[in-house]
C-alpha cells in the first residue's frame, strides 16, 4: 500500500509539473497569414514584357497579389506587450504561415533581407475567410499616404505606399492610425481593407492618343526599347501594355471606363464605339457593332479588352501589318480608321474623367490621367481641373509620360486632388500603372466616430514602424 501511495503522488506531480511548464494547456488562438514584399519595378516589367512576347507564367502562389513576392522562409516571431517572443514558426515557399499561438502574443515581427522588419498587430491574421495578407517594404524606403478621399457614406479611403515601389503597403493595424476633424481628434470606430470586404470602385483611365505618341521609347542606357521581332516599343504600344496588365490584375467587384483623347476627347460607351468606328467588320468582312456597356464602365476586363487595342493604332485590329497581336480576348474584328491623333486636349480630357466617375454609384472614385504632352487644345484651366476635383472629391492620379509632359502641372493636379503623380519615360510606365492599381485596391476605409460636416478637413495620421506621416483631406 506504501509504495502504490508514492506511486500515485508521483504521477499526480508529474502531472502538475507538465501542465505548469507546458505551453499547450494556455490558453491559445490560431493564426494564419501569408507576408510579402513588392517586386522591383525592373522585375515586374520584364516579366510583363517578356508576357507580351507570348511566356506564359503560372502563378504557383495563389495568396500572393500581382506586383509583390512572397517572404520565403522566415522566421515569424510571436511577442507579446512586453515584446518577450512567445513562439516562432516559418513562412514557406509561398510566405505563408499557421500557428496556435498564445493568449499573450499581441503582435507579429519578421525579418527579412533588403527589407524593414514587418511588425503589425496579431489581429491582422485573425480575420476568417480568406488568409490575411501584410507586406513589408525596401529598408531604403519610407511610407507615405499617397492618395485619400472622402466618401459619401462618411469613410476615409486612403492608401499607404512606400515610396521606393509606390506599391500598396498591405495589412496595418488599426492602432498604427489616428485621425482630426479640424483640431479635434475623433476615433476610429472601424478600419477595413477594400480588398477584404470587397468595397467596390469606379475607376476611369484616361489615355493620351497625340500624335507625339508615335515617339520611340528608351531603356536606362538611353537605347531604343525594341520587341522580340525587332519592332520599336513606341509610347502608344507602352501604353497598351500597361492599360492591359491594368486590366489583368482589376478586382472583380472594381467597375473601369476609358477615355481616349488627342485634339477630340471621347468617352468610350456602346454609342461612342459605333460613332469611332462606323467601319468596323467582323471577320468574315460583314458590318459589325461591338456592344460592351451602356454606361461605358464594366467589371469584366474581357469586355474593355477591345478599348484599349482600339486605343493602339499598331494593333492587327486595324491592319494586316499591325506589330502588335490583338489581345486574345478580344473580338476579331477590324476597325477601319484610327480616329485620334494631333493635339492634346489634356484639361478638356481631365475634366470629363472627373465628370464621368463622378456620375458613379460606387463610393470609391478614382481617375487615372497618362499624358506625355502639354495641353494646347482646351477650353478649361488647370485651375477649373483642381476646383472640380474637389466639388466631387475625387482624386486624381496623373503620369507624365515622356520627356515632352507638363510634369510641373500634372504633379499640381494629383496634389492638389489628393492622389498621387508619377514620371515615366519608357517602359516603367507599366510599372506605374501597377502602383497605382494596388493602391485602389488596397485601400483603407476609416470608419470616423464623428461626422465630418461640408467644408471640414480631416487628417488621417499614420504612426507604424517609426514612421509618422499625415495627410488632410477637405470634405
Amino acid at each position: 500500500m506504501k509504495t502504490k501511495t508514492l506511486f500515485t503522488l508521483s504521477l499526480l506531480t508529474l502531472s502538475i509539473g507538465l501542465t505548469a511548464c507546458g505551453a499547450k494547456s494556455d490558453p491559445q488562438k490560431s493564426v494564419k497569414g501569408t507576408l510579402v514584399v513588392p517586386k522591383a519595378s525592373q522585375k515586374v516589367i520584364a516579366k510583363v514584357l517578356q508576357k507580351a512576347s507570348g511566356v506564359q507564367f503560372k502563378e504557383t502562389c495563389p495568396n500572393v497579389p500581382a506586383g509583390y513576392k512572397p517572404l520565403k522562409g522566415v522566421k515569424v516571431e510571436f511577442v507579446d506587450s512586453g515584446d518577450k517572443t512567445l513562439d516562432d514558426t516559418k513562412t514557406n515557399e509561398c510566405g505563408e504561415f499557421s500557428a496556435s499561438v498564445p493568449e499573450g502574443v499581441v503582435k507579429v515581427k519578421a525579418k527579412s533581407s533588403g527589407n524593414k522588419e514587418l511588425v503589425t498587430d496579431v489581429s491582422v491574421f485573425q480575420s476568417t475567410g480568406a488568409t490575411s495578407l501584410a507586406s513589408t517594404i525596401p529598408s531604403n524606403a519610407e511610407y507615405q499616404i499617397s492618395s485619400m478621399q472622402m466618401t459619401a457614406d462618411n469613410k476615409i479611403a486612403f492608401s499607404v505606399t512606400d515610396t521606393i515601389t509606390n506599391n500598396a503597403v498591405i495589412g496595418i493595424p488599426d492602432s498604427a492610425l489616428s485621425a482630426k476633424i479640424g483640431i479635434k481628434n475623433v476615433g476610429i470606430s472601424k478600419l477595413d481593407s477594400a480588398a477584404n470586404i470587397s468595397d467596390p470602385a469606379s475607376v476611369t483611365l484616361v489615355m493620351d492618343a497625340s500624335g507625339s505618341m508615335i515617339l520611340s521609347v528608351y531603356d536606362k542606357n538611353n537605347e531604343e526599347l525594341v520587341d522580340a521581332n525587332g519592332y520599336s516599343m513606341n509610347r502608344f504600344r507602352v501604353s497598351h501594355l500597361a492599360a492591359h496588365t491594368y486590366l489583368d490584375n482589376i478586382p472583380k467587384v472594381d467597375e473601369t471606363g476609358f477615355i481616349i483623347f488627342s485634339r477630340n476627347v471621347n468617352f468610350l460607351d456602346d454609342n461612342t464605339m459605333k460613332t469611332l468606328f462606323p467601319a468596323m467588320k467582323d471577320v468574315n468582312g460583314n458590318p459589325k457593332t461591338y456592344v460592351f456597356s451602356k454606361s461605358g464602365y464594366s467589371k469584366e476586363a474581357k469586355k474593355l479588352r477591345l478599348l484599349v487595342d482600339a486605343y493602339n493604332p499598331y494593333t492587327t485590329n486595324y491592319s494586316a501589318n499591325g506589330i502588335d497581336e490583338k489581345h486574345k480576348d478580344s473580338p476579331e474584328v477590324k476597325l477601319g480608321r484610327y480616329p485620334w491623333g494631333g493635339s492634346t486636349a489634356l484639361f478638356a480630357a481631365t475634366i470629363e474623367g472627373i465628370t464621368q466617375t463622378s456620375k458613379r454609384a460606387n463610393n470609391r472614385k478614382l481617375v487615372i490621367v497618362m499624358s506625355d504632352g502639354v495641353n494646347n487644345r482646351s477650353p478649361y484651366s488647370v485651375d477649373e481641373v483642381i476646383k472640380l476635383a474637389k466639388e466631387k472629391t475625387i482624386p486624381v492620379h496623373t503620369i507624365a509620360f515622356g520627356g515632352g509632359s507638363d510634369e510641373k502641372i500634372m504633379k499640381r493636379i494629383a496634389t492638389e486632388t489628393n492622389a498621387s503623380f508619377y514620371k515615366a519615360t519608357g517602359v516603367d510606365l507599366v510599372g506605374a500603372f501597377r502602383s497605382i492599381q494596388t493602391s485602389i485596391t488596397f485601400q483603407y476605409l476609416a470608419n470616423l466616430i464623428d461626422k465630418a460636416k461640408t467644408g471640414d478637413e480631416v487628417t488621417i495620421s499614420l504612426n507604424y514602424n517609426g514612421a509618422k506621416v499625415s495627410r488632410t483631406v477637405t470634405r
